[in-house]
């Protein structure tokens, strides 16, 4: 919700805002682009594909929760499709995966994130990662 404490606010044609969510539509489906989806056997990335905002009064540290628990790195997301033929990665634009020791945001605040999407070659027309995930922000003392 980008009126929300902590905010998602879209920055490219790629995220969507529907109903109070958003939303990383890469597929053929989305009116917003051209083009199926990503290429077999390949790594795209969408630069600053949105953006996370700190509306609070507080410092904050951004993680994102799934319902089996959180990713490691914090701040960081990395999810696999089912034949893990697609893999999606979300990462700070100005912060590198591995250094990464968390996402801190000070009041009014934000970070962009990217989007890395890898495909191999045995990758099937159709392959997609559905799920639901809940940024979280924890006020720092």
């Amino acid at each position: 919700d980008s009126n929300a404490l902590l905010s998602l606010i879209s920055t490219s044609e790629y995220a969507v805002e529907d109903g109070g969510m958003l939303a990383l539509d890469l597929s053929p489906s989305n009116g917003n682009v051209r083009g199926d989806g990503v290429n077999a056997n390949a790594t795209t990335t969408i630069e600053n594909a949105f953006r996370v905002k700190n509306r609070g009064t507080k410092k904050i540290e951004l993680d994102f929760l799934e319902s089996d628990g959180s990713f490691e790195p914090p701040g960081v997301l990395r999810l696999e499709s089912e034949n893990r033929n697609l893999t999606v990665e979300l990462v700070p634009s100005d912060r590198n995966i591995e250094e990464t020791n968390g996402v801190f945001l000070d009041p009014g605040e934000s970070v962009p994130y990217d989007v890395v999407v890898e495909s191999d070659t045995d990758g099937e027309r159709g392959d997609e990662i559905g799920r639901r995930i809940k940024i979280t922000a924890e006020a720092m003392e």
